[in-house]
């Protein structure tokens, strides 16, 4: 436990990226960026399926409202439990102070930059959450409507 307190109480740390380093960062995000519009990409070819009959929209729809359902419902779940964790992360957050003694962050602004992350994180996580259902919903009425015709 020692060890740990002293990790997190270490403080300032000088922070250089070289080039290899940096261009590793680059790829990252160039891979980041293509897998994004590879995911658009992929959603924009299943959207543009046929839908089927009237009655697979119908049936569709209804699913589509009980995920939608489903989803808000377990937003409104993990709201209570991602508020007081925002707050316990603010708190245990610690001064960032430099090699020379002054300091970099205070208590206050490290604890908020935290939440800020944290916050960044859980939105964009429930985002995907979001976005995966509504595209796997809608798939499913498509996937149905080629099976007729194949």
């Amino acid at each position: 436990m020692a060890a740990l307190t002293h990790l997190a109480t270490e403080g300032y740390q000088d922070f250089h990226l070289g080039s290899g380093d940096r261009a590793w960062l680059f790829f990252a995000l160039a891979a980041g960026l293509l897998g994004i519009l590879a995911g658009i990409v992929l959603i924009r070819g299943v959207l543009k399926a046929d839908q089927g009959t009237d009655k697979m929209r119908e049936i569709a729809r209804a699913i589509q409202e009980g995920a939608e359902a489903f989803l808000k419902r377990q937003f409104r779940t993990i709201l209570i439990i991602v508020v007081p964790l925002a707050v316990l992360i603010f708190f245990t957050a610690t001064k960032v102070t430099r090699p020379d003694g002054s300091i970099a962050l205070s208590f206050g602004q490290a604890g908020l930059y935290r939440v800020i992350c944290f916050l960044f994180g859980a939105t964009f996580s429930g985002l995907t959450g979001f976005i995966g259902m509504s595209v796997a919903v809608r798939g499913n009425v498509r996937t149905a409507a080629s099976s007729r015709r194949h």
